[in-house]
């Protein structure tokens, strides 16, 4: 297996020439994102710096929004949160947090979250082996509400 940052929120999985990507992000601000051929796309939420599924090459699965996928040898789980934060409280937009088992491991992918976990959405995501964290700015979760996480 082959993980690899594609920028901003967007990592790449190689598992035995299945490639899944997560949070394809739009380039228009002068951001480069070089998509490799994708099979499966993993999308957090409608912002574009997390769906911008065009610039992906291929003809992937999109995956968006909570749910248990099968596609090829990924197991992916959708876990939703809100991405309402203490500055935008009326924000009820969703996040998804991904859980996906690949080659007996399991990476939990946060996405864009914004607010503190559930004992029931932690308990969703279980113990990853692979944690993919924002890193914290003015847009995400700050870095003390991720230590929570980890």
């Amino acid at each position: 297996m082959e993980i690899n940052w594609l920028g901003h929120s967007s990592i790449s999985i190689n598992s035995r020439d299945i490639i899944l990507i997560t949070d394809p992000f739009d380039t228009s601000d002068g951001e480069f994102f070089n998509s490799p051929n994708a099979n499966i796309v993993t999308v957090s939420n409608n912002d574009l710096k997390h769906s911008s599924t065009s610039g992906v090459k291929g003809s992937p699965k999109i995956i968006s929004g909570p749910g248990e996928y099968e596609i090829k040898h990924f197991y992916i789980t959708g876990i939703g949160t809100g991405t309402q934060s203490e500055d935008n409280p009326q924000n009820e937009a969703l996040n998804t947090i991904y859980s996906i088992r690949v080659e007996g491991l399991v990476i939990c992918h946060i996405g864009n979250l914004k607010q503190k976990l559930t004992p029931a959405q932690f308990d969703q995501i279980g113990k990853p082996q692979i944690l993919i964290l924002p890193i914290p700015d003015e847009t995400s979760f700050n870095s003390s509400n991720l230590q929570e996480v980890i």
